[in-house]
């Protein structure tokens, strides 16, 4: 399973690199079922395959959202996340190719070479890979000289990256092109565009009435073992419904109550930021979960699939609930 291996780990960049999972399956999930596809996977293995990479990706370093959220409503620094995030995320990787990827068989040669698209003309290599290279180097300037250059910010980067993918087109198709290239895309992402909207607007109405205080407050008086026997069911389905505000309203309360407690508040973050991406599959978003579905073309239902990806997504939960348990065990990661 080792090309699933590769693919896996490629699929996770861009989720890696934005913090959003749909990011992922946007920019490579059709190419990555395809490949697995190939590799022996039907479409049911595939598209759970593609979901537990693309959340996986999302809370993968250096973006975690959920963590970012988290830090920033307890005033912690987001420093030192990296390998602590890397450790559970490895292993749930690791874990998931071999359950997913166990008794398949592959493709002849040339049924995965007709299935391909054609190669575009006069593609090189450096092509593909100037532009990541850039916006990995100007990740890696704004973190290590950030002294010498000017504040770039993440849009600026991604822009200039995107610059120079344009320059490195050989099919040099126009602005009027790249117009409709951009049209396309805002359509492609308007879902979860309006669901992240719809959220944020829940989330300030939640706000203003109480509502977000009143479930923090009243889940952190719960007696301890009920918060860990609880945990790994409300977070995921808090993040179903809340999406990225389940981590304001949810994470940053239980924080304040780990801290309280003696227990090191980076390693409990970091818990739940691994928790909160496993309900990008349910209801009512669900929008990981949807987004995994269109570019494999299941047609299968919906719960099949969650039953495809209930086994990774617990092995992921487990990991995450005793990383919450024993946080100071873990404290050697960061």
């Amino acid at each position: 399973m080792d090309p699933a291996d590769r693919h896996g780990r490629s699929d996770a960049h861009p989720g890696a690199l934005t913090g959003a999972g749909s990011i992922s399956i946007f920019v490579l999930g059709t190419m990555v079922a395809t490949i697995v596809g190939a590799m022996g996977l039907n479409k049911k293995r595939a598209t759970a395959f593609v979901f537990m990479f693309a959340i996986l990706s999302a809370a993968a370093p250096p973006v975690n959202l959920w963590a970012m959220m988290i830090a920033s409503g307890c005033d912690i620094p987001y420093v030192g996340f990296g390998l602590p995030l890397m450790f559970p995320i490895v292993l749930t990787g690791i874990f998931t190719i071999i359950f997913l990827g166990w008794g398949t068989k592959r493709q002849s040669k040339e049924e995965v070479l007709a299935s391909l698209p054609a190669p575009t003309a006069n593609m090189t290599w450096w092509r593909i890979v100037l532009p990541p290279v850039v916006l990995v180097a100007l990740f890696l300037l704004s973190n290590y000289a950030a002294h010498y250059i000017p504040i770039l910010g993440l849009p600026l980067m991604f822009v200039i990256s995107a610059i120079v993918a344009m320059l490195c087109n050989p099919n040099k198709i126009g602005l009027k092109g790249y117009g409709k290239i951009v049209n396309d895309t805002f359509e492609q992402i308007f879902p979860l565009i309006a669901t992240v909207l719809s959220v944020g607007m829940l989330q300030n109405a939640m706000s203003a009435t109480g509502v977000k205080g009143l479930i923090g407050i009243t889940f952190i008086t719960l007696p301890v073992i009920w918060i860990y026997a609880t945990v790994l069911f409300i977070a995921p389905f808090l993040q179903g419904a809340l999406n990225y505000g389940s981590a304001v309203v949810f994470g940053a309360p239980l924080i304040f109550l780990f801290n309280s407690m003696g227990f090191d508040p980076k390693i409990a973050a970091i818990a739940l930021s691994l928790m909160f991406p496993i309900g990008d599959c349910l209801p009512p978003s669900r929008i990981t979960g949807r987004l995994a579905i269109e570019a494999t073309g299941y047609e299968g239902k919906y719960t099949t699939f969650l039953k495809a990806v209930l086994i990774p997504c617990l092995v992921l939960g487990l990991i995450s609930l005793a990383m919450l348990i024993w946080p100071n065990k873990f404290t050697f990661l960061i």
